[in-house]
């Protein structure tokens, strides 16, 4: 009986995927570890312009790549606790949340005022209500923080709309049109014509 043996080391032989093996997976490897060995330097000088001014940042050119994450690891946590991370609360963005939260309170006392310096009758309660729960609700769903309380002077007494935390818009439909159509009724006798704010 005669025994056809194969060449293994014929070309013909020789598979894709002992090529990908020999050939591909170790190029691909080491371009691998270039590009994590370029960015473990780039972090590692941005290391060292963030720890200039501390002391254990002179031999930061001799650390190992472990110690090196380590150290970036550490600096951030540090950055995180401090706000610095997520667009925390600076001194520029804390000065500016309460400058937009003083004018929109104003904006918004001004609408109560005007709702509540129509003579009675003229106003929908209900409407207004649903005004002014609105511009809270609005305005928590913006800021994020305790829900804006809008002290709305009714009659002779003073009510307070507590906006809920949103889950949604309460009014969606307000725009400028209907309100003025529902909101305001005009006096029923020609000769008053109410003052508006």
């Amino acid at each position: 009986m005669v025994s056809a043996e194969v060449d293994v080391c014929a070309p013909e032989a020789v598979s894709r995927s002992f090529q990908y093996r020999r050939v591909v997976k170790p190029q691909l490897e080491r371009q691998r570890r270039a590009r994590v060995s370029k960015c473990l330097d780039a972090l590692k000088d941005l290391m060292a312009e963030a720890l200039q001014d501390n002391s254990s940042s002179g031999g930061l050119d001799k650390l190992e790549k472990a110690d090196v994450l380590e150290l970036t690891v550490e600096h951030l946590k540090k950055l995180r606790d401090q706000g610095a991370l997520h667009g925390g609360p600076t001194p520029m963005r804390t000065q500016e949340c309460d400058k937009f939260r003083e004018g929109y309170t104003r904006c918004a006392t001004e609408v109560a005022h005007c709702l509540t310096a129509l003579p009675t009758g003229q106003v929908n309660v209900t409407l207004e209500a649903h005004l002014m729960a609105h511009l809270g609700t609005s305005f928590t769903h913006h800021e994020k923080r305790a829900p804006l309380t809008i002290a709305v002077p009714h009659q002779n007494s003073m009510l307070s709309y507590n906006a809920p935390q949103p889950k949604g818009l309460l009014m969606t439909s307000v725009t400028p049109c209907n309100v003025n159509q529902t909101l305001y009724k005009p006096p029923s006798s020609p000769t008053t014509s109410p003052s508006l704010c």
